[in-house]
């Protein structure tokens, strides 16, 4: 049984492409986590399908950590598919082969990157730091982290670990997240999502490709 999970703030231009790139029957439910939007994310989740849950406003804890733990909370799926909002299935079957491939720890996928403008070339060298970063080339030396925008793992080990809890705080949720599941033990497992989940970095335009580029440097 897989719970799809997926944070959302102000996410409905986005929405709409992704869940329409899988088949909800396919998985065992899906499970959107307003973040706090002031756009129609959750309508546009509810008329496609999935189920709707809603951030506290109210706690100290908030952003995309806090949503996937809220989601993982509420969900009833064996295992656990975090995906962001701004990234789609290449296929139907994506999904099929995501499970097919995961059989234990922790595992990620880094989406492929379509790049459609001129200006979305510059940022090759920043996935490139992405990938150099977390060692996921690297056969000598064990993963630092995972990819962020499509994670799975068991629901049991998730909260073993405490998930997105162990990464409140960091600025990319990814090595928090990895270092959690290694601390007990857990192999990571990072792969490149070609012709399986893609996204593009910077579709609004070169102020945030730059806003993006300042997180990465840091």
């Amino acid at each position: 049984k897989i719970s799809v999970i997926i944070p959302a703030r102000n996410e409905a231009h986005n929405l709409q492409k992704l869940l329409h790139s899988f088949d909800l029957s396919d998985v065992y439910e899906c499970i959107v986590v307003d973040d706090g939007s002031t756009d129609h994310t959750a309508q546009i989740a509810q008329s496609l399908g999935a189920k709707v849950i809603r951030t506290d406003n109210h706690s100290d804890w908030r952003g995309k950590s806090a949503a996937c733990y809220k989601g993982a909370e509420a969900a009833d799926g064996e295992i656990l598919l975090f995906i962001d909002a701004d990234t789609w299935f290449h296929d139907k079957k994506s999904i099929q082969r995501i499970a097919g491939t995961y059989k234990k720890g922790l595992m990620s996928i880094q989406p492929y990157h379509e790049m459609k403008q001129w200006y979305e070339q510059g940022s090759l060298y920043f996935n490139l730091l992405t990938v150099l970063g977390l060692n996921a080339t690297s056969f000598f030396k064990g993963q630092e982290g995972v990819f962020g925008p499509c994670v799975i793992c068991s629901k049991e080990d998730y909260f073993i670990t405490d998930g997105h809890r162990a990464a409140a705080g960091q600025l990319i949720e990814g090595f928090g997240l990895g270092a959690a599941f290694k601390a007990h033990h857990f192999n990571l497992y990072n792969y490149i999502g070609k012709n399986v989940i893609h996204f593009r970095m910077y579709p609004k335009g070169l102020g945030a490709m730059t806003s993006g580029w300042m997180k990465h440097f840091v």
